[in-house]
């Protein structure tokens, strides 16, 4: 998801098609990611 594309619509924030954006979703899909990056981080140490 990039942070361009969605915009800041009455007081939430908007995908451009105008849905709403599911935070848990975003939030856990996110740190998912994260976790995984991590990861790859130690592995190479």
């Amino acid at each position: 998801m990039a942070i361009d594309k969605i915009k800041f619509v009455k007081n939430h924030w908007e995908h451009p098609d105008g849905t709403p954006i599911d935070y848990e979703k975003e939030i856990q899909k996110y740190y998912r990611n994260w976790n995984r990056f991590l990861k790859l981080i130690e592995v190479k140490k």
